[in-house]
């Protein structure tokens, strides 16, 4: 073998050393990467777990069809903590107070018929536990204060109409409309302003009476919350 045959045979085997060594480096560095970045869990949508229905009837109530004009009058207002639903979900829960609006209530207990917290308020529940809870759950629960009014128009004149708010009855429902192109400023959500998750819509449902002791009802034994 001659020289230059020798010499040619060596650079090849040294390019050949270094494909190996670069084929391993690439691999073991790939091995890191991978073994280094986390894995994301996504944050699940919070949703309705119990709401409990708090009756109550606004005042000033009509003595007559047209006894509380719009204009001069005085908007009726339910007594502090009546007239509102306690909703815990399923995680901890934001909303603003707009975002009442987006709830309501089938209120079938009750001559003002169907309510609603338009115009009204979501806020977040004071410390204490909540639909059943057997401890402090208040982060997971929103207040809904429905509307105690609604207006009527009779000869091109509108009046109050003091709105009563009944516990649940047979087949009674709780409803939350997500909006269909949800914000922070109106709708329930959990997670950072910056990345917010939001609540999915659901309806609640059962029958339900205020002294009842369980959270699910039957005909003859009913409870409230509805589930």
């Amino acid at each position: 073998m001659s020289r230059d045959q020798a010499e040619a045979r060596v650079r090849i085997c040294v390019i050949i050393l270094r494909i190996v060594i670069v084929a391993i480096l690439g691999a073991a560095v790939a091995g890191c990467s991978s073994a280094a970045t986390p894995t994301t869990t996504p944050v699940r949508a919070p949703v309705m777990d119990s709401a409990t229905v708090v009756a109550g009837v606004a005042a000033p109530v009509n003595t007559s069809p047209e006894s509380n004009p719009v204009v001069g009058g005085t908007a009726p207002t339910y007594p502090t903590g009546e007239g509102e639903v306690i909703i815990s979900y399923s995680k901890a829960v934001i909303c603003s107070a707009a975002a009442g609006s987006e709830f309501s209530y089938s209120n079938s207990g009750s001559t003002s018929g169907t309510v609603s917290g338009v115009g009204y308020k979501c806020s977040q529940a004071r410390g204490g536990d909540y639909n059943g809870a057997k401890a402090d759950n208040h982060l997971d629960t929103l207040v809904i204060a429905l509307s105690p009014y609604s207006i009527e128009t009779v000869g091109g004149l509108s009046y109050y109409e003091a709105n009563s708010v009944a516990v649940p009855v047979n087949s009674d429902t709780f409803v939350y409309t997500a909006p269909s192109v949800p914000t922070t400023a109106k709708a329930v959500y959990t997670g950072a302003v910056s990345k917010p998750v939001y609540a999915a819509a659901g309806t609640l449902t059962d029958n339900g009476t205020p002294t009842a002791t369980t959270r699910t009802g039957t005909a003859t034994r009913p409870s409230n919350p509805l589930i």
